[in-house]
C-alpha cells in the first residue's frame, strides 16, 4: 500500500500540466533543445555514479569488505536500475544481495548499504541548508546567512570530532534503515556500530569531500540541462535547487522525481524571472535523465545472468 504513494508525484505532475502552465509555451521551450548539451548531461553522469561507488567502495574497506572497485560499480549501476522500475522499491535491498553473491556475509553487505544511504541522507540535509540560502527573502536571506554558514561548518566539526550530538543524529538515521533489513540480517545493529567506533577523522574528512563531490556534480547536470534549453540561470542557484529537490525526493511520494521535481522548480525559479513553463521543461528534462541512465543499467544487468 505505501507504494502505492508514489502515484502522488505522477499525479502532481498532470495537475500541474493542466493547470499551471500554458502547453503550447511549452512545446516552443521543448523545439529549441540543444541535444549537444543534453548528451554532456548524460555524460556526466559516469563520474557522479563513480564518484557515489567510491563513497561505497570506501565503506566497504572499512568493513573489511574486500570486493573490486568494478564488482561494487557494476552493482551499483545495477541497482539503480532496478529502482528505476515502478513501485518496486528494489534499489538498496538488490546491493545487499548482489554483494551477498560476491561472497560476503549479509549482515556486512546490508550494513554496507545502510551506512552509504545514511551518508547519502547527511550530504543531501547539508546541502539543503546551502539551498535555503538562495530564496530570494533577502530580509531573511541576511539574518540566516551568516548563521548557516556557521551551522554547517559546525556540523562539519562536529562530525569530526565525534560529538555526541552527531552520534545521536547518526543512531537515528541509522535505526530508520536498519529497521528494513532487520529481519534477513539480525546482527546488522552491531556490524554497523563496530563501523562507526572505528572510523577515524581522516576517514570522515575523506567521505565529506565525497558528498560534497556528489552534491555538486549533482547540481552540475542540473545545470547542463537547464543550459540545453537556454535558460539564464547560475551554477550556484542549480545546484540549490538540486538540493532542495533532493530534501523533498526524500519522502517517497514519487517515481523518479516526476512531480515533485516539476513542483519545487516551480516555486524557486520563478523568482529568478524563470518562467512557469520552463521551470516544468526543465524538471521534465531531469526526469527522462533520470530514466534514461536508470535504464542504461540493463547492459550490466543482461552482463550478470548471460
Amino acid at each position: 500500500m505505501r507504494r502505492l504513494f508514489k502515484l502522488l508525484g505522477p499525479a502532481l505532475f498532470i495537475v500541474i500540466l493542466f493547470t499551471v502552465v500554458d502547453l503550447s509555451r511549452l512545446a516552443e521551450i521543448g523545439k529549441s533543445l540543444r541535444l549537444q548539451m543534453v548528451v554532456l548531461a548524460v555524460l556526466l553522469f559516469f563520474p557522479l555514479m563513480l564518484t557515489q561507488t567510491l563513497r561505497w567502495w570506501l565503506v566497504c574497506r572499512q568493513l573489511r569488505i574486500f570486493v573490486t572497485f568494478s564488482a561494487l560499480f557494476e552493482i551499483y549501476y545495477i541497482s539503480w536500475f532496478l529502482g528505476s522500475l515502478p513501485l518496486s522499491g528494489a534499489s538498496a535491498a538488490s546491493k545487499a544481495l548482489y554483494l551477498k553473491s560476491e561472497g560476503i556475509a549479509l549482515d556486512r553487505s546490508a550494513a554496507s548499504v545502510v551506512i552509504d544511504k545514511v551518508l547519502d541522507l547527511f550530504g543531501i540535509m547539508g546541502f539543503a541548508l546551502f539551498g535555503l540560502m538562495f530564496l530570494p527573502h533577502r530580509y531573511l536571506e541576511n539574518l540566516l546567512s551568516g548563521w548557516l554558514y556557521i551551522a554547517v561548518g559546525t556540523i562539519f566539526f562536529l562530525a569530526a570530532l565525534k560529538t555526541p550530538l552527531v552520534k545521536k543524529a547518526w543512531d537515528r538515521a541509522l535505526r530508520f534503515f536498519v529497521r528494513r533489513f532487520g529481519q534477513i540480517a539480525p546482527n546488522l545493529a552491531s556490524v554497523v556500530s563496530d563501523f562507526r567506533q572505528d572510523t577515524g577523522t581522516g576517514t570522515i574528512i575523506a567521505h565529506l569531500l565525497l558528498i560534497l563531490g556528489i552534491g555538486l556534480l549533482r547540481g552540475m547536470i542540473l545545470y547542463v540541462l537547464a543550459l540545453s534549453l537556454g535558460l539564464n540561470v547560475s551554477f550556484l542557484l542549480m545546484v540549490a535547487c538540486r538540493s532542495l529537490v533532493g530534501i523533498v525526493n526524500i519522502v517517497p511520494v514519487s517515481i523518479s522525481g516526476l512531480g515533485t521535481r516539476d513542483a519545487v522548480l516551480l516555486l524557486i525559479l520563478p523568482l529568478w524571472g524563470i518562467t512557469s513553463e520552463a521551470a516544468v521543461a526543465l524538471g521534465f528534462l531531469a526526469f527522462l535523465w533520470t530514466v534514461f541512465t536508470k535504464l542504461t543499467g540493463v547492459v550490466f544487468w543482461i552482463k550478470r545472468y548471460h
